[in-house]
């Protein structure tokens, strides 16, 4: 909940984030987020690059120190001076690559990485602009100053919150049902 420590970093992360000269503007990339990583794969292919889909990788290569491709689940082998993993740290550097390369003090630092979080995000079209009673829309439906920010539901007040909270996490125990 919202007193819990820590929490207020999600609050902060949107208040001090910015476009620009615009601190607290968000922007939503055109296309979504797909067109980041379709962006990204034109550059690498112009680069020179190879890319593999649906290829999942069964262990990272290594000779002498040095990485030298990968395996591929299917058996082919990929070789190459350098690897780059879309996967978790847990996954890259306990799962596919033989975790006994690694300096035994990082290897602790990946195998103590949480990733769980409490955090939810639903972005809604909607057919017109919300009208607000404590700040209705003006003539025209034009959107206004009250349209320019995060939208929060359901959350009047902290003590709305933590209630809600502590709703779920009794829901939890009562019926021993996890939402994750």
């Amino acid at each position: 909940g919202p007193s819990t420590p820590g929490s207020s970093y999600v609050l902060l992360h949107h208040v001090m984030g910015g476009i620009g000269e615009r601190e607290g503007a968000w922007g939503y990339v055109e296309g979504g987020m797909g067109s980041v990583s379709n962006a990204i794969a034109r550059s690498a292919i112009a680069a020179g690059a190879t890319i593999k889909t649906d290829a999942g990788v069964e262990e990272i290569n290594v000779k002498d120190n040095k990485v030298c491709g990968v395996t591929l689940h299917d058996g082919t082998v990929v070789e190459s001076n350098l690897v780059l993993s879309n996967a978790t740290p847990k996954v890259t550097f306990q799962d596919i690559l033989d975790s006994s390369l690694l300096p035994k003090e990082y290897l602790t630092h990946i195998k103590t990485i949480d990733y769980t979080s409490p955090v939810f995000k639903l972005n809604v079209a909607m057919d017109k602009i919300p009208s607000f009673r404590g700040h209705p829309n003006g003539p025209g439906e034009t959107a206004g100053p009250q349209h320019q920010g995060t939208i929060h539901l359901n959350s009047e007040s902290t003590s709305m919150v933590d209630k809600a909270f502590a709703d779920a996490c009794q829901a939890y125990l009562v019926t021993g049902r996890s939402w994750r």
